[in-house]
């Protein structure tokens, strides 16, 4: 089963500054682990700080993907993501170059 989830702009306008190199992005994240995503953060890779919780309260069931669509001028696009489960494992994707990604897909190593 694909379960879709639009992440509108209005929702996580915050989450990229504009600037004058700036650009849209989207791309489909597909969890492939056998646990249920719960969270999924994200951050620039310079900050050592996940910044932004993009699931909000919803969750992606193993072999589920979401559609991620942030209609927002990105400055920075490199970020790393991190993806908790529900049997409190989670797994991090770093240095990820959002403005030429498509697809992604998450698995828990553990």
């Amino acid at each position: 089963m694909n379960t879709k989830l639009i992440m509108a702009a209005s929702a996580v306008a915050i989450l990229f500054a504009t600037g004058a190199a700036a650009q849209d992005m989207s791309f489909t994240l597909t969890n492939t682990s056998d646990a249920t995503m719960t969270e999924l953060w994200v951050g620039e890779s310079s900050n050592e700080d996940w910044e932004h919780e993009l699931l909000q309260g919803e969750e992606v069931a193993p072999g589920d993907s979401v559609d991620i669509s942030i209609e927002d001028d990105l400055e920075d696009c490199t970020y790393d993501i991190h993806a908790v489960y529900d049997d409190g494992d989670t797994q991090d994707v770093m240095d990820v170059d959002v403005c030429d990604l498509n697809d992604l897909d998450v698995e828990d190593d553990d």
